[in-house]
C-alpha cells in the first residue's frame, strides 16, 4: 500500500486511524484485518526487532517454531523453511 500526498493533508493521521491510534472524528472503518503502525522517530526502536515492535512477537515465534519443527510439511505446502 502506498499513502501518497503532499505534506499536512493527512497521510500520519489516516495510518494512525487505521492502526487504532486514533479515533475517527465521524464515519466508520471497517477492517478485514489488523493493521499496524510504526511512526517514523528516528531512534525510538532501535532496541526492539520488527516483531516486537509491531506487538506480534508472541505470533512470530510461534510461527517460527512450527517452521522449524516441520520444513517438510511447510515446503509441500509452499512455505519457505528460513525466513
Amino acid at each position: 500500500m502506498a499513502i501518497i500526498g503532499k505534506n499536512g493533508v493527512g497521510k500520519t493521521t489516516l495510518l494512525q486511524i487505521i492502526a487504532g491510534h486514533l479515533s475517527l472524528s465521524s464515519g466508520i472503518l471497517q477492517l478485514k484485518t489488523a493493521a499496524y503502525y510504526v511512526p517514523q522517530i528516528a531512534g525510538q526502536y532501535n532496541h526492539m526487532t520488527v516483531a516486537a515492535a509491531l506487538r506480534i512477537e508472541s505470533k512470530w515465534k510461534a510461527l517460527s517454531e512450527i517452521y522449524y519443527r516441520c520444513p517438510g510439511t511447510c515446503r509441500r505446502f509452499g512455505f519457505p523453511v528460513r525466513f
